[in-house]
């Protein structure tokens, strides 16, 4: 199945939090502060609004970038 481009952006926005080189460890795993952050926010927004437009889980999901 092709990668839809919500998806595509999503992924991009991840990558590019990924470079993040402030470290956070959770539960024994140590990944990159912005992507943990980004993540959470996404999981927060989709347990408070599950039929969230598009556009917003986008922004909440890049919120961060400079």
């Amino acid at each position: 199945m092709a990668e839809t481009q919500f998806d595509h952006a999503l992924r991009l926005i991840d990558e590019a939090h990924a470079e993040d080189p402030k470290k956070i460890t959770i539960n024994g795993i140590e990944k990159p502060y912005e992507l943990h952050y980004a993540q959470k926010m996404s999981h927060y927004l989709e347990q408070r609004y599950p039929a969230a437009p598009d556009a917003l889980r986008l922004a909440i999901r890049a919120q961060h970038f400079r």
